[in-house]
């Protein structure tokens, strides 16, 4: 090595901080911002500087060249370009901090080369305490040469991109045939297929009337036993039918006698109790209530009151709340919790006034009596039972 070089060495490696962007050797520095920085790069700090660009040359060659030049010498903008080149590749030069030796930064700059990843790999040699000037200049001729294989593949790519346009020109002429020859192969296509279609057509008809023969001499053979089998299977079906309609019979039958029953008792219980305020006898045996509180919540105002007068003579009170018609469903508590039975008549009462009493009731531990209907009848023969345990369940409205 002669004493110029080995001078410049050991001037290049006095520093032991990282060399910024004007550290570098004056002519290096189009390299570095050509690689290193993209072209938004550097059009952002243009705009941060406020840069005007003369209209004799494209904007892009100036902003490259100004930036060229003030990064030689440790000013702001240098400063600038060098605080977005270590942002930039901040990975890259916190991955490279244990390196310490050249032949190491050779070994990650030509395994950077290999894996094509050449602009942060640049800026890390560059700017490396410990990176030898033969090795700089190693990289920097490879980043040279690169940039000139880039622009000769791209002027390859251009040439290219012509001869695609050419061709696209040409493309609706030979789309235009291939069309014509596509449309000539599907019309022989579909003139085969009607062929084949009308080949199946003639053998369904030879299998259809081949069928039919052989069914027409199964008949002539047995014809008693088919006329035996369909009126069999008539008569299967007429069976089945009858027994689902006799089914629906039995179950209207055993409602309606239910509600026969049911309807005996409601009047026993209206000629008992008629026959008692006719007589003015005393009260006794069921219908002496003792003083019983029922509340009556449902049913129209005009059976409300003749209840009320028949509860009075059998020794009970009652109390009715027209389920939210004139008094509010709210008023309900209060009303529950003041009586001793509750009355519900299934076929005259809300929903919402049917769970508000169940829901009352259970929390009070107070017994409800739903009754079949609000008329009188019903209501006489539900407090027949009124002495006796209520059950809770009740059926839906």
């Amino acid at each position: 090595m002669c004493q110029v070089c080995g001078q410049r060495e050991r001037d290049y490696k006095t520093s032991g901080k990282r060399r910024p962007i004007w550290g570098l050797p004056r002519g290096w520095h189009c390299s570095v911002i050509g690689t290193c920085l993209s072209l938004g790069d550097l059009r952002g700090l243009a705009r941060m500087l406020s840069l005007k660009s003369k209209s004799v040359f494209p904007a892009d060659y100036q902003i490259h060249e100004f930036f060229t030049q003030q990064a030689s010498e440790p000013n702001k903008t240098a400063k600038m370009l060098n605080r977005l080149l270590n942002r930039r590749y901040a990975t890259a030069v916190r991955k490279s901090r244990p390196l310490k030796t050249t032949e190491e930064l050779e070994r990650v700059w030509t395994e950077a080369l290999e894996a094509g990843d050449i602009p942060s790999s640049c800026w890390v040699l560059l700017s490396h305490p410990c990176v030898s000037y033969d090795l700089l200049e190693r990289a920097c001729a490879k980043v040279h040469m690169i940039s000139h294989i880039v622009g000769a593949s791209n002027r390859a790519d251009i040439r290219k991109i012509q001869s695609l346009e050419e061709e696209q020109v040409r493309s609706p002429k030979n789309l235009l045939r291939q069309r014509r020859r596509n449309i000539e192969r599907l019309q022989k296509k579909n003139q085969e297929i009607q062929k084949l279609q009308q080949q199946a057509g003639e053998l369904r008809s030879r299998s259809e009337l081949i069928d039919r023969k052989a069914e027409d001499a199964i008949q002539c053979s047995a014809p008693d036993t088919l006329l035996l089998e369909t009126e069999w299977g008539h008569l299967r079906e007429k069976v089945a039918a009858s027994a689902g309609v006799i089914a629906e019979l039995k179950l209207s039958n055993k409602r309606y006698a239910e509600l026969v029953d049911a309807l005996h008792k409601e009047n026993e219980s209206l000629e008992l109790a008629s026959l008692r305020v006719e007589t003015t006898e005393c009260v006794d045996g069921p219908f002496d209530l003792e003083g019983c509180h029922i509340l009556y919540v449902g049913a129209r105002p005009q059976i409300a009151h003749r209840s009320r007068s028949l509860v009075e003579v059998w020794n009970g009170a009652l109390n009715h709340h027209d389920d939210g018609l004139e008094r509010s469903i709210s008023e309900l508590a209060r009303a529950v919790a003041t009586t001793d039975i509750v009355v519900i008549p299934t076929d005259c009462i809300s929903h919402d006034a049917v769970n508000t009493v169940k829901r009352l009731c259970r929390q009070s531990a107070k017994p409800y009596k739903p009754i079949r209907s609000s008329g009188i009848a019903s209501f006489v023969s539900g407090l027949k039972g009124t002495l006796d345990p209520v059950s809770q369940p009740m059926s839906a409205q």
